[in-house]
């Protein structure tokens, strides 16, 4: 199996826009009980409800960080069915466009954009923006196969105070009725204002 890896650099309003992503091979077997044909409700550890044969899961490396690091954030889209799905979104649209992240503090408020953010959420929500969308593109991913994205989370939220965070994501999937929203799971996080090294 090879791995499909696009990406797309486009420059609009002096903004750079960057998505990439990549095909990566599940393991058959782990997946043949857990699969069993479930289009929808369906959930396996580690994603959201699955949708139209399609679940959404979110990774972080670790849950601890001090302030002032970088913290990714991994954005997984699986085929759960026991059939081949399309895994579809509009081209040329950002990472953070196509996936729509939710991150709150302890005390359920929304974190703030940075500039970046903020400015880049104006620009592809403007209409017209920024985006030369207009057209579907997607892959077939195999029963057992995702599709993930990379994002710095810390270039888009304001993630700068320490304290308690909760982050989830949901993206649009294109089912036999048209499109819906598939939820990831939740992730807790904390930002610590020094962090202990690891024995």
């Amino acid at each position: 199996m090879r791995c499909s890896v696009f990406s797309v650099l486009i420059g609009l309003a002096g903004i750079t826009l960057a998505c990439s992503g990549q095909f990566v091979p599940a393991s058959r077997a782990a997946d043949n009980k857990k699969r069993e044909g479930r289009e929808s409700g369906d959930r396996q550890e580690g994603f959201g409800e699955a949708v139209a044969g399609q679940a959404l899961s979110l990774v972080m490396p670790k849950t601890t960080y001090a302030r002032g690091d970088r913290i990714f954030v991994t954005l997984r889209l699986k085929n759960v069915s026991d059939h081949d799905v399309r895994e579809s979104h509009e081209r040329y649209e950002s990472p953070m466009t196509r996936n729509h992240v939710k991150v709150q503090n302890a005390d359920q408020r929304d974190v703030p954009f940075t500039l970046y953010g903020k400015e880049l959420r104006e620009l592809e929500t403007r209409p017209g923006g920024s985006s030369a969308y207009g057209s579907i593109a997607g892959h077939e991913l195999k029963p057992g196969e995702f599709v993930e994205e990379k994002i710095l989370l810390t270039n888009y939220f304001d993630l700068s105070l320490s304290g308690e965070y909760v982050i989830w994501t949901k993206r649009g999937v294109k089912g036999p009725g048209g499109w819906m929203s598939a939820v990831s799971n939740k992730v807790e996080f904390t930002i610590r204002d020094e962090v202990t090294p690891e024995k």
